[in-house]
């Protein structure tokens, strides 16, 4: 098999590819749009969940965010910082 014979096939296989893409595009980007909207929504709940207060102590001159327990009896050092 030629060299050349190998390009052409290469060639068909691209315009086969791009021409896929180009008719599957708007579906593509109503997916992309509604991935985007999940992650805002899935970090908002996160933040939201995840939220406590800035304190600064003698123990955390730096200051930490504390947030609840999981029983709202205590607060502790969140995991996430700012």
């Amino acid at each position: 098999m030629s060299l050349l014979r190998k390009f052409e096939k290469l060639n068909l296989m691209l315009g086969l590819m791009v021409e896929t893409l180009r008719n599957a595009w708007p579906v593509l980007g109503l997916f992309a749009f509604l991935a985007m909207l999940l992650l805002i929504l899935v970090g908002n709940i996160i933040f939201i969940v995840e939220q406590g207060t800035f304190t600064v102590t003698p123990e955390y001159p730096d200051g930490v965010y504390m947030r609840s327990t999981v029983d709202q009896m205590r607060t502790e050092v969140s995991p996430y910082d700012r």
